[in-house]
């Protein structure tokens, strides 16, 4: 958001008060490089948390040479470090990819972001004097107060193609919904969740067994283009968006334990890539069949046209279960005890 009597995020290109400078280059070499310091120019604060798709983007932009002038995290992760996510779900950390060690490794400083109306954190904040807040993976709804820090508002960079499945936890619907696509979108953020206007959005193809951290890995090496971009386009002057199309919004809460359970009336492909994209959440899945709950914690394989005539079968700690249509063989969760077959 921007402050007021500024121009707000709406359609259109969006020109606030920050100008980029006026080059004259002679050379297309010149102009180049004088884009590219223009767009370093800028000042960034970096909102996000640990995980892979908060990291990676600030990486991204560090490496591209971006002026982020700041890193802001959480105010209970900025004070302790580190210590999961939002909802309980699964935080991807490999190896130094804490959000901390990268903002330290760039000399960059950390400040706190409070969702709540904190006069102190919002202080600092204001203190970096950014141009833009470029947000991925924050866990909590920011304020307008913090939206309209930046005269250029904030970005968010998020793991679906809105309008459709905006929330905490798009890409477990996505897997639970069956989609064989995905992507990412940059769009300008507001009071509502997830329902600015887009900024840039890249499409990617879901591949059978592939899973959450997989695809946030590639998301969000994608995503750190799309902020390149929209920072070059700040530093042309402004920013083009396109409203999204409410018709065909879709929201989505954090999963609740029924929402792990799996209908034998899928297709087996569908439970199979189900399995195999959330099972960083740790959890096992319900599978009602043939008069027997089966708890699976693991997906090892699926068949279009392979067929049961019993509803499944347990071979030691491995189950084929039969599914509408194809059979899915998976791995039983511990103390889950069957009939060899039902």
């Amino acid at each position: 958001m921007c402050p007021a009597g500024q121009p707000r995020a709406m359609a259109g290109d969006i020109v606030p008060r920050y100008r980029a400078p006026a080059w004259s280059p002679t050379a297309l070499g010149d102009c180049e490089r004088m884009r590219d310091h223009a767009v370093r120019n800028i000042r960034v604060v970096f909102v996000g948390m640990s995980g892979v798709f908060s990291v990676l983007p600030l990486r991204g932009l560090l490496e591209r040479g971006a002026r982020v002038c700041a890193v802001g995290l959480p105010a209970w992760q900025h004070r302790a470090g580190p210590r999961g996510s939002a909802h309980g779900l699964p935080v991807t950390q490999p190896g130094d990819a804490e959000i901390l060690g990268v903002a330290g490794e760039a000399d960059v400083p950390v400040v706190p972001v409070e969702a709540s109306r904190d006069p102190a954190a919002h202080l600092r904040l204001v203190e970096q004097a950014p141009d833009v807040l470029l947000v991925a993976c924050f866990p909590r709804r920011l304020p307008r107060a913090v939206l309209e820090v930046a005269p250029w508002g904030a970005l968010n960079l998020h793991p679906s193609l809105l309008p459709a499945y905006r929330g905490p936890t798009p890409l477990f619907w996505q897997f639970r919904q069956g989609e064989t696509r995905t992507g990412v979108t940059l769009h300008a953020m507001e009071e509502r969740v997830d329902a600015g206007p887009v900024v840039a959005r890249r499409e990617l193809a879901i591949a059978d067994g592939a899973n959450a951290e997989e695809l946030s890995t590639r998301l969000a090496t994608m995503g750190a283009e799309l902020m390149w971009q929209a920072l070059a386009q700040i530093a042309r002057g402004s920013l083009h968006m396109t409203p999204q199309d409410e018709a065909r919004a879709s929201y989505f809460p954090a999963p609740r334990a029924e929402d792990f359970d799996i209908p034998i009336e899928w297709p087996a492909r569908r439970a199979f890539n189900f399995v195999c994209g959330t099972r960083g959440w740790g959890r096992a899945y319900q599978i009602a069949a043939g008069g027997a709950v089966i708890r699976v914690i693991e997906a090892l394989d699926w068949s279009a046209d392979e067929r049961l005539d019993a509803a499944y079968v347990q071979h030691g700690s491995e189950v084929r279960i039969r599914f509408t249509p194809g059979v899915l063989t998976a791995r039983l969760a511990s103390g889950n005890s069957l009939d060899c077959s039902g």
